[in-house]
């Protein structure tokens, strides 16, 4: 249902394939959940995993799985189809239309990154990072009114980081309250993650403005929250991922620092060659933060394959279109300009490789941007008239999508704040630690500055507050209904007065992660 609704009424007169891709489902699923437990080290558990596979081990890459979606479209007789893929799925979708433009009407791509043409160092990460920062701040007014940038103020934060580094206790999605350091590293990971969506956009340059001034803890809370659980996940709550799989699939495509021709014992040497020579051309690829820096988060992933196995009938390598090119299909290429995750400058280079495209920007998207008013319609109108889409009919409205509702910041006290507000925003702080928190109808945490809180429910959700503290000098108790329709209900106690409070939030519980930011 989730991929169904940006078709909306298309759908009443065309079908929806949706397959099984090998490695998953009832497509010979990889199960290597035991391997990726055992071994020491990340590298060591995929090394695992490929022994395991055994024979099979090069038969997950994404040119079979897409000879395999032409084969069923074939059995099918459905002829030339729509193609749409989402994040990998347009890494599929790209494969698919090299190897079988016979069978591609349109390509639609939807957060997209390219299947070739990339290096193994993540290139793009640094320079968007830096602007989505920016981008976000510029257009709140509640942060773009403090002197300077939000980059900058970053910046500042890193130096004192490689300084000092910092360590607070910090509420975390899981209930508890638990000891985090604050690196330079643990930030890249927070921000980046960013790009999925979730709340930390909404409050980043606030918990940066706030740490500038000595308070470390909403940082730590952010750090904490990146760390934890993560954003509440889509759909059905389904969040389990197949890493077996995922890396049958990486390691046969995705691009490498080292020769993957070359045998596993002769890695070592190569990695450590690369690496020393990208501390010196790459030193700002990733600025504000230092190669060392990006290596030691998560999105550095090439430790990973270095014992994946040598292929002679499948050798590991980007997959490119046999004829060395695509061809002249509709393709719409969707890009949110907040994505971390496969960023615009990454959307732009697949537009630049089909001579029939077109690259939509979706303001303040971020990863995944279909599901709003805007981009379905347009998606709706690609489908039925393909070429004047791509020839630039319609799609104004992702310029103008409205901002990201940004905190206007962290101070220790409600000092000059009315009171019902301060209120208000303690209420307001909790909705975003729901979004954060695990996917669970019962969920208990702590407010930033004190006092604990519980949420029941998923599509109504109902909070008991008692003494939640976001300032240090207003403890706030009460009931707090939220309903599916964003309309929140308070009935609070807070400085001995009761305070009974109603608003709309339309970032409401039953909206994915991208409406809830975009």
């Amino acid at each position: 249902t989730d991929f169904a609704e940006p078709f909306g009424d298309q759908l009443q007169t065309r079908g929806m394939l949706v397959m099984d891709q090998r490695g998953t489902g009832l497509s010979a699923p990889v199960d290597c959940d035991e391997e990726l437990d055992t071994g020491e080290t990340w590298r060591e558990s995929i090394g695992l995993c490929a022994a395991k596979l055994g024979d099979l081990f090069d038969l997950f890459g994404t040119a079979l799985a897409a000879d395999d979606l032409a084969a069923v479209i074939n059995a099918l007789q459905l002829g030339p189809s729509n193609i749409y893929g989402v994040s990998y799925g347009t890494f599929f979708g790209q494969v698919f239309a090299g190897r079988h433009p016979e069978l591609t009407r349109t390509l639609l791509l939807d957060s997209a990154y390219p299947a070739f043409g990339e290096e193994g160092w993540v290139e793009t990460i640094g320079p968007s990072l830096t602007d989505a920062l920016n981008r976000s701040c510029r257009r709140a007014p509640s942060c773009a009114k403090f002197r300077g940038s939000s980059s900058s103020r970053l910046s500042r934060v890193l130096k004192v980081l490689r300084t000092s580094p910092v360590r607070v206790t910090a509420p975390a999605p899981d209930g508890s309250m638990s000891r985090v350091s604050i690196t330079p590293s643990d930030l890249a990971q927070t921000i980046i993650d960013a790009g999925y969506g979730g709340t930390t956009y909404s409050g980043v340059d606030a918990a940066l403005r706030a740490a500038l001034a000595g308070d470390w803890l909403p940082l730590g809370r952010l750090i904490n929250e990146s760390q934890g659980s993560g954003s509440r996940p889509l759909g059905d709550g389904s969040t389990e991922a197949n890493y077996g799989l995922m890396y049958a699939v990486i390691c046969q495509d995705y691009p490498q620092i080292v020769d993957m021709s070359s045998q596993p014992a002769d890695r070592d040497d190569q990695q450590r060659a690369a690496v020393a020579a990208g501390r010196i051309a790459k030193a700002r690829l990733y600025a504000p933060f230092t190669v060392d820096e990006f290596m030691a988060t998560d999105w550095w992933d090439q430790d990973s394959c270095m014992d994946w196995p040598v292929s002679a009938g499948y050798p590991s390598k980007p997959p490119t279109p046999p004829s060395g090119g695509y061809g002249n299909q509709p393709t719409l290429v969707l890009s949110g300009d907040l994505d971390l995750v496969t960023t615009v400058r990454e959307g732009a280079m697949v537009a630049a490789q089909f001579p029939n495209s077109r690259q939509i920007v979706v303001a303040s998207g971020t990863h995944g941007v279909t599901g709003n008013e805007c981009v379905d319609g347009l998606v709706q109108e690609f489908i039925a008239e393909p070429q004047p889409v791509v020839d630039g009919a319609g799609g104004e409205c992702a310029a103008n999508e409205p901002p990201v509702r940004l905190v206007s910041g962290y101070p220790r006290t409600s000092q000059g704040l009315n009171t019902d507000v301060a209120a208000a925003r303690t209420v307001t702080d909790l909705l975003d630690r729901w979004r954060n928190g695990p996917d669970s109808r019962t969920i208990k945490g702590h407010g930033l500055r004190g006092g604990t809180w519980k949420a029941v429910g998923y599509d109504t959700v109902q909070f008991t507050l008692d003494q939640v503290k976001l300032y240090e000098d207003l403890p706030v108790s009460g009931k707090v209904r939220w309903d599916d329709e964003g309309n929140v209900t308070a009935s609070l106690k807070a400085r001995g007065r009761t305070i009974a409070l109603k608003w709309s939030d339309w970032t409401h519980p039953t909206l994915s992660t991208q409406e809830r930011v975009g």
